[in-house]
């Protein structure tokens, strides 16, 4: 070795990854409701097996093929583990693709085992593999993140993805060189690589507890501010919105609707089906609403059936007798849950700031108002609303 003892070197690395393992093991006890954390921690732990096997040919407890073997198996293992790791962390879980993963291993094994013999195509096969994992777990960290504190947080674990993938290029491009040059010498390539390896176990750890970190305090805040069942902001989420609201109104003396709604005969509904299928349909409602707001309108749950929205483009009484049937063609219609066929129709209040109210309060009041004296004509012409 021209420039590192190698076993000094696989023995550091080897004491690093054991406290990565350690220190993702107690992130993963305590995120275990975070999807991917178990997956990228047992993507380290693949790490700690291919250091073990490197140490143990330097020490003399296994032959140096069977090392290298295991050494390859493992480090690729742990790459595709990782990989899924960040895709479930991520939000795209997939079971058939967690399955393709356990497959490919095999595969992968064979080619190791294959190439055993060949120190350049075992370089090319293993690394080539190597950087194409590296690079995918690195878009996938910084694909369509939510906001700017998501994207700085996840970038960094992306960062040092990165800087390993150009690890293993570089020594993939010293194999091809060795295509023509037998006399090619691995040996400071190989130390470089694995310094590479030490910074990339260090900085992807710390990287990944800062991800599992700020994902678990956004699940607080989420749980904070958005309704469990349908997933819409809460009460507590709509009345801070409303005060933002009436705040740039005010300033920029811009007009603004609000809108309440809530199901018709939803008691039967729970009442015959059970509450279960209440819930069921209070979901298909927020699924309905979702799709009819604009991105600049807002829609959360006030409690119970009874949902609020607020639409900025709606300033005078013809916009607000467009918006009402055109949430009432939306949302009312029939709908299959559970096995039953129901028809969802909805009563709706609309009020429009200033012009009805000048506060939230009467605001509120007012549309709740508008609401109710909505009930009758709707049950007139519909009897047998939510019926079965």
């Amino acid at each position: 070795m021209n420039v590192i003892d190698m076993t000094t070197l696989r023995l550091s690395i080897l004491l690093t990854a054991i406290v990565c393992v350690l220190a993702l093991l107690t992130v993963w006890r305590i995120n275990r409701h975070l999807q991917g954390v178990l997956q990228m921690m047992l993507g380290v732990s693949f790490n700690l097996f291919a250091f073990l096997a490197g140490l143990g040919s330097s020490l003399g407890i296994v032959s140096a093929a069977m090392s290298i073997w295991l050494t390859n198996m493992f480090s690729l293992m742990a790459l595709c583990v990782l990989t899924e790791g960040m895709l479930r962390f991520r939000g795209y879980e997939s079971a058939h693709r967690w399955k393709l993963v356990f497959l490919l291993l095999p595969l992968a094994g064979l080619l190791t085992w294959w190439n055993l013999d060949n120190t350049v195509r075992r370089y090319m096969y293993h690394d080539g593999a190597a950087v194409v994992l590296l690079i995918a777990g690195a878009l996938i960290m910084v694909w369509r993140t939510k906001n700017i504190h998501e994207l700085r947080t996840y970038a960094l674990a992306s960062l040092f993805s990165f800087l390993m993938a150009i690890g293993f290029s570089a020594r993939w491009v010293v194999a091809w060189q060795a295509l023509s040059d037998a006399n090619t010498d691995f040996s400071n390539a190989n130390a470089f690589l694995y310094i590479g390896v030490l910074m990339y176990m260090v900085g992807l750890s710390f990287a990944l507890i800062a991800a599992c970190y700020l994902k678990s305090h956004q699940s607080v805040l989420q749980l904070a501010s958005e309704d469990v069942l349908t997933g819409l902001p809460n009460r507590r989420s709509i009345d801070e919105t409303l005060k933002r609201q009436f705040f740039v109104a005010r300033r920029q003396q811009k007009p603004f609707a609000v809108m309440i709604l809530d199901l018709n005969k939803f008691k039967h509904v729970n009442d015959t089906y059970g509450h279960a299928m209440g819930d069921a349909l209070l979901a298909e409602v927020a699924r309905r609403l979702r799709g009819f707001v604009r991105e600049a309108d807002y829609v959360g749950r006030l409690g119970g059936d009874e949902f609020l929205l607020i639409l900025g483009d709606v300033t005078d009484e013809a916009g607000a007798l467009a918006a009402t049937a055109r949430l009432r063609a939306h949302v009312d219609g029939p709908a299959r849950l559970k096995g039953h066929s129901l028809s969802i129709e909805i009563s709706q209040g609309l009020a429009i700031w200033p012009q009805d109210a000048d506060s939230v309060d009467d605001l509120l009041r007012v549309a709740d108002q508008r609401m109710y004296s909505d009930k009758p004509q709707i049950q007139a012409v519909v009897p047998q609303a939510l019926s079965a």
